[in-house]
């Protein structure tokens, strides 16, 4: 039998190192980018388009009647309708709406992960949609973590242990990353927002938006919805 192996990739400065062709990629960006995507799956919108480019995002505004969401180093970015906020995208009225999402981490490895053969949105509020459909599935797959600005950060690397976790019995092979990532994960589970708290990049946005984001980043389950990304549109 076949064993379906699994590499993470704990930052973007490392994703030289991995082949996406012919593998499933889980793009993992907890703050926030993929919690305000699986956020954005609830709300009913028309299209979702992502992009790594500020001015594309403010072009698709001004033009062709997009919102514009997004950040740039944690802030809203200026002329933006709403920041990479999943708090403020779950009180929005965004039915129907057209949306562009541009974000210093999220929509860089997005376009990163091109090459792969599927691209899907993992956050904590499609944690079980997203370990049953890998469990069911027979493709490679790489735990593609954003990070901060390239560098490895806890909360992505949680998640990842947590997709790990939470699979299926079968076979699987696990490279070291995802081992580690794991590991992290069996650890802290029964504590996972106290411990996020005392991390780097949750310390670095409680200082620049509401705590309530942080919060709804690590409500898990609450959607069964698995965002794809093909040619930097999501579909949901």
């Amino acid at each position: 039998m076949y064993m379906v192996n699994i590499e993470t990739v704990l930052g973007a400065n490392l994703a030289d190192l991995f082949s996406f062709q012919e593998k499933v990629v889980v793009i993992i960006d907890i703050l926030r980018a993929t919690s305000t995507i699986t956020t954005l799956a609830s709300k009913d919108v028309s299209k979702i388009l992502a992009t790594d480019d500020v001015e594309h995002a403010l072009s698709l505004k001004e033009k062709n009647d997009f919102l514009a969401i997004g950040e740039r180093n944690g802030m809203k970015v200026k002329g933006f309708d709403f920041g990479n906020s999943p708090y403020e995208i779950r009180n929005a009225p965004l039915k129907g709406k057209k949306v562009v999402i541009t974000t210093t981490n999220g929509t860089k490895v997005m376009k990163m992960s091109e090459s792969a053969s599927e691209v899907l949105i993992g956050s904590f509020h499609n944690l079980q949609a997203l370990a049953n459909r890998i469990s069911n599935g027979s493709r490679d797959i790489i735990l593609f973590c954003a990070g901060w600005k390239g560098r490895v950060n806890m909360e992505d690397t949680l998640f990842a242990g947590a997709v790990i976790s939470n699979l299926q019995t079968k076979s699987w092979h696990l490279d070291d990353s995802s081992k580690i990532a794991k590991s992290v994960y069996s650890k802290e589970k029964n504590n996972l927002y106290k411990y996020m708290l005392t991390c780097e990049h949750p310390k670095r946005l409680k200082t620049k938006f509401k705590n309530e984001d942080i919060q709804i980043c690590f409500e898990q389950n609450s959607t069964s919805i698995i965002p794809k990304v093909k040619n930097m549109e999501v579909i949901l």
